[in-house]
Protein backbone atom coordinates (compact mmCIF):
# COMPACT_ATOMS: atom_id res chain seq x y z
CA UNK A 1 0.00 0.00 0.00
CA UNK A 2 1.31 3.41 -0.97
CA UNK A 3 0.38 6.19 1.45
CA UNK A 4 1.06 9.89 1.72
CA UNK A 5 1.05 12.18 4.71
CA UNK A 6 -0.46 10.90 7.90
CA UNK A 7 -0.02 8.83 11.01
CA UNK A 8 0.18 5.17 11.95
CA UNK A 9 -0.79 3.76 15.33
CA UNK A 10 0.51 0.29 16.14
CA UNK A 11 -0.91 -1.70 19.06
CA UNK A 12 -0.15 -5.34 19.56
CA UNK A 13 -1.11 -6.95 16.25
CA UNK A 14 -3.19 -4.05 14.89
CA UNK A 15 -2.19 -1.11 12.75
CA UNK A 16 -4.42 1.91 12.26
CA UNK A 17 -3.60 4.42 9.55
CA UNK A 18 -4.82 7.98 9.26
CA UNK A 19 -3.43 9.16 5.94
CA UNK A 20 -4.19 11.67 3.20
CA UNK A 21 -4.14 9.02 0.47
CA UNK A 22 -3.78 5.25 0.30
CA UNK A 23 -3.53 3.09 -2.81
CA UNK A 24 -3.24 -0.65 -3.20
CA UNK A 25 -0.33 -1.71 -5.43
CA UNK A 26 -2.68 -3.19 -8.04
CA UNK A 27 -4.52 0.16 -8.31
CA UNK A 28 -1.40 2.17 -9.16
CA UNK A 29 -0.89 3.16 -12.81
CA UNK A 30 2.88 3.02 -13.17
CA UNK A 31 3.01 5.26 -16.28
CA UNK A 32 0.87 7.88 -14.55
CA UNK A 33 3.06 7.71 -11.43
CA UNK A 34 6.21 8.04 -13.59
CA UNK A 35 4.75 11.08 -15.39
CA UNK A 36 3.86 12.69 -12.04
CA UNK A 37 7.40 11.99 -10.81
CA UNK A 38 8.93 13.66 -13.88
CA UNK A 39 6.63 16.70 -13.55
CA UNK A 40 7.56 17.06 -9.89
CA UNK A 41 11.29 16.84 -10.69
CA UNK A 42 10.94 19.50 -13.38
CA UNK A 43 8.98 21.75 -11.02
CA UNK A 44 11.60 21.38 -8.29
CA UNK A 45 14.41 22.13 -10.76
CA UNK A 46 12.61 25.25 -12.01
CA UNK A 47 12.01 26.50 -8.48
CA UNK A 48 15.62 25.78 -7.56
CA UNK A 49 16.75 27.83 -10.56
CA UNK A 50 14.41 30.66 -9.56
CA UNK A 51 15.82 30.56 -6.04
CA UNK A 52 19.39 30.67 -7.36
CA UNK A 53 18.47 33.58 -9.65
CA UNK A 54 16.86 35.40 -6.73
CA UNK A 55 19.99 34.91 -4.60
CA UNK A 56 22.18 36.25 -7.42
CA UNK A 57 19.87 39.25 -7.83
CA UNK A 58 19.91 39.97 -4.09
CA UNK A 59 23.70 39.70 -4.04
CA UNK A 60 23.93 42.12 -6.97
CA UNK A 61 21.56 44.52 -5.21
CA UNK A 62 23.63 44.38 -2.03
CA UNK A 63 26.88 44.97 -3.96
CA UNK A 64 25.37 47.94 -5.81
CA UNK A 65 24.09 49.50 -2.58
CA UNK A 66 27.46 49.03 -0.93
CA UNK A 67 29.27 50.59 -3.91
CA UNK A 68 26.91 53.60 -3.86
CA UNK A 69 27.45 54.08 -0.10
CA UNK A 70 31.22 53.94 -0.48
CA UNK A 71 31.21 56.31 -3.47
CA UNK A 72 29.01 58.85 -1.64
CA UNK A 73 31.20 58.65 1.45
CA UNK A 74 34.38 59.36 -0.49
CA UNK A 75 32.81 62.43 -2.12
CA UNK A 76 31.52 63.87 1.14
Amino acid sequence: MATSGGYAEIKDDQVQLLVETAEQAEDIDIQRAQAAYERAKESIAAKQQQLEDEHRDLDALERALNRMRIAKRSKA
